[in-house]
């Protein structure tokens, strides 16, 4: 910024004061005379603007060549001290080490000259001969390979107009468009295929990390209108070609990740073990090839009056776990599994060698058949499985049958019932444990068979409905809920026999049902005929419902536990309570894990239950001033020693008011004299929108300024602010309590944004998506993982 002109200077310039100076920028209108008089002083010999101009012009002129000067000084200095810099004189083997840290560490490298790898290359020449000839530096890449891009798809505008996906019935404008639309992906998959044979050229011997996405699996396994067909991206010659290519280098894999058609995970899976001697870590995903049944064919009740899915090609039920080839490898230890369509036991995976296991459950295969199983994943069989890794530390596994076909019928054979003699699992290395429960499949006796004396990290999720316990007194008489009591009545009355129901009924699904006081849905889900006979609930008493199977767990290694994650909407509030009392050294509480949407989903169409049995846990502002510690009792609270807290709302719960007092008795130094632990970190995100508080950074108004996803920029980096700012923290550290010591503390406090906002980034994740060359990565916080737990940041 230019300093001020001296006054005296000012003085020197200015011309004879002007009578009507007074009157300078104002609305007056002067009279006719004074109008006379302002004419007369304006043909008076005009300041001499000519000359000053050329004045002007001079000194600019010597301004400029001063500015050069200077410049060209600057540049003689910094030149001098470039060559002086230390990292001209750094030993390569420190710059090595520099460009190794570069490097990602949460996934593998991207095709993206924004990123390491490729952003060394485009520093200087030095760097880029040094980067290239780096093998480990290109180890790891990222392969998204989108979707070839359908009739549809190319067409797709606004309005009402249906698109014929016959190209006999397009116009000859939309031929062109469509033919230009792929002639595009072409080019592109053809320049992007020339990028990975150069990528793989320069990782040289290097051990391969790969990651092969045909579409995003964490989100979603793929558009609804995919196919297998001429139209699907694994069918292109390009991409046969590309997949050609990493097959060639399977000798220097080891690490695989393949979420893509069946046909290109059959390819890799296919690999003989002897060509794979580096491979300790698989991962693979596909979409198994099936017709799902036709949901019409159920009534409201679930009954199934119709015939059984319609019989495919007996090719098409290929079963990828019946090759013992790649998973075989003595060297693998990480093996994460969702195509298995056959007993995952009969894999010949080297189980003893894993220390980290991830089963997402059985691909649904094509019904040939009436008599076709639909496999499930029971707890035996699970047990049956971890029996087969004692070396595990790691483990994740989603127990329960296939959700895509509920309730059984006809078509759909039973899920196979359980063995009732006990068992006993010991995984004595057993740290990381994601657990995820189904409906018909409780864990309680699954959870009592195990035994892990190292855990201590728990993610457990549920489909299972919370219901109202069953309480017994000392006279054996049920104390109940009026539902629960009703149901238990109906079960004591009849006589004391096994289940005699129509065939392939489950009996975990009938004593869900009668517990649940469903009993009466019976005869309309399985036919007139259809009865329930001695039904027992899991001790042998009518219709008893007992703590929930995560309560049966933590009870046996809760004081173990330091990461805790779990959904607390789906226990009840008393086994809530007894979870977290159970869990009393918890470091990092999570209670806002959930499970796969579909599953999620399909569960709660499936439940059949009485509403006033549900008695889902509220996070209400009582049990919120539970974990507040009572200083005349020494500090007792709930989780004494918790530094994390992490909790998604689900509806009207806790306020902003009780959650500040629990911040600010946590951080109290008197807490912290009675060996409660200093909370470090909350992250809260209410259900429900804020109410708007003058001076309150306001969402909605931010979000409203977004009418296109060239809005979204500006707006997200505002959105951020507001989402790292919780107003009542700030005001808190600014008053200064000397009772409080909130050095290091955070807090992450949102509020749900609009529909504009939300529909608006969804629409710029499409857009900017579907070539983008990080498309298919882990995006934090949106399903579980069960390769990584939360990042607390």
């Amino acid at each position: 910024m230019n300093p001020p002109l001296p006054e005296s200077l000012l003085q020197e310039s200015l011309l004879p004061e002007s009578p009507f100076a007074d009157r300078f920028k104002t609305n007056y209108c002067p009279s006719d005379a004074e109008a006379s008089e302002i004419r007369a002083l304006l043909e008076a010999p005009p300041p001499e603007i000519p000359a000053l101009d050329d004045e002007i012009a001079r000194v600019t002129q010597e301004l400029e060549i001063l500015k050069a000067k200077r410049t060209a000084y600057t540049d003689y200095v910094s030149s001098h001290q470039a060559l002086l810099s230390p990292i001209r004189r750094m030993p390569l083997e420190i710059l090595h080490a520099i460009f190794r840290h570069c490097l990602p560490t949460e996934h593998n490298a991207v095709m993206n000259t924004v990123a390491a790898p490729l952003l060394l290359t485009h520093v200087c020449r030095q760097w880029r001969d040094l980067a290239i000839g780096m093998p480990l530096l290109w180890s790891s890449l990222h392969i998204p390979i989108p979707h070839y891009p359908s009739v549809s798809s190319c067409l797709a505008g606004s309005g009402f107009t249906r698109i014929s996906t016959d190209k006999k019935n397009l116009t000859e404008e939309q031929r062109a468009v469509v033919k230009s639309v792929h002639l595009a992906w072409k080019a592109k998959i053809r320049e992007r295929k020339a990028t990975i044979e150069e990528w793989l050229k320069r990782a040289a011997g290097s051990s391969l990390s790969i990651s092969f996405v045909q579409w995003d699996s964490r989100r979603d396994p793929g558009p609804s209108s995919f196919r297998s067909s001429s139209k699907d991206s694994s069918e292109r010659e390009t991409v046969k070609e590309i997949v050609a290519l990493v097959l060639s280098y399977s000798k220097q894999w080891k690490a695989l990740e393949v979420a893509a058609a069946k046909s290109i995970v059959t390819q890799f899976l296919s690999v003989p073990a002897k060509d794979t001697p580096n491979i300790q870590y698989i991962r693979v995903s596909s979409r198994a090839k099936y017709v799902s049944p036709n949901h019409a064919l159920f009534n409201h009740h679930g009954g199934h009056h119709g015939a059984p899915p319609a019989a495919t090609p007996a090719e098409d039920v290929e079963e990828v776990s019946a090759v013992p080839t790649v998973m075989s490898a003595p060297s693998l230890r990480t093996l994460s599994l969702r195509v298995v369509q056959d007993d995952i036991t009969k894999l010949s995976a080297p189980w003893a060698n894993l220390t980290s296991l991830y089963f997402y459950g059985y691909a649904e295969p094509r019904l040939t058949s009436a008599a076709q199983t639909t496999p499930t994943f029971t707890p035996n069989q699970a047990l049956d499985l971890l029996a087969k890794c004692p070396n595990l530390r790691r483990c994740g596994l989603a127990v329960g049958g296939s959700n895509s076909h509920w309730p059984p019928g006809p078509g759909i054979p039973a899920i196979v019932e359980e063995p009732q003699e006990p068992r006993r699992v010991v995984l004595r290395h057993l740290e990381r444990f994601f657990i995820q429960e189904q409906t018909l499949y409780p864990l309680t006796r699954f959870f009592e068979s195990l035994e892990l004396p190292q855990l201590s990290s728990l993610s457990f999720a549920t489909t299972i409905m919370p219901t109202k316990r069953v309480v017994r007194s000392d006279d054996d008489t049920v104390q109940a809920a009026p539902v629960a009591a009703a149901a238990a009545a109906a079960a004591t009355a009849a006589a004391p026999v096994p289940v005699v129901v129509g065939n392939n009924v489950p009996q975990g699904l009938l004593q869900q049902l009668v517990a649940l006081g469903g009993a009466a849905h019976i005869p309309h889900m399985f036919g007139p005929n259809a009865n329930v006979v001695g039904l027992h609930g899991g001790n042998g008493n009518p219709a008893e419902r007992g703590p929930s199977s995560l309560v049966t767990l933590l009870r046996s290694y809760g004081h173990n536990i330091k990461r805790l994650d779990f959904d607390y909407h789906y226990q009840t509030i008393d086994d809530l309570r007894e979870c977290l009392q159970l869990a009393e050294n918890v470091e990092k509480l999570s209670l806002n894990v959930d499970v796969f949407p579909n599953m999620r989903a399909s569960a709660m169409m499936g439940q059949m239950y009485d509403r006033n049995s549900v008695a889902p846990a509220h996070f209400s502002n009582a049990f919120l001033k539970e974990f507040i510690p009572d200083l005349q009792k020494g500090g007792d609270c709930l989780c004494p020693k918790m530094t994390h807290l992490s909790v998604r709302l689900a509806t009207a719960e806790f306020g902003e008011e009780t959650l500040l007092e629990f911040v600010r008795a946590r951080r109290s130094k008197e807490a912290m004299e009675l060996s409660v632990a200093p909370l470090k970190k909350i992250k809260v995100i209410f259900a429900l929108e804020r109410r708007k508080v003058p001076g309150q950074s306001d969402m909605d108004e931010i979000i409203e300024t977004i009418d296109e996803p060239a809005d979204l920029e500006s707006a997200m980096t505002k959105l951020k602010a507001c989402r790292n700012e919780w107003e009542a923290l700030a005001a808190l550290k600014e008053k200064g309590d000397p009772g409080l010591d909130l050095e290091g503390f955070t807090a992450e406090v949102t509020w749900p944004m609009g529909d504009k906002g939300l529909v608006m980034m969804n629409g710029k994740r499409y857009f900017e998506g579907v070539w983008s060359p990080a498309w298919g990565l882990v995006d934090e916080g949106e399903l579980i993982d069960w390769q990584r737990t939360r990042r607390w940041g």
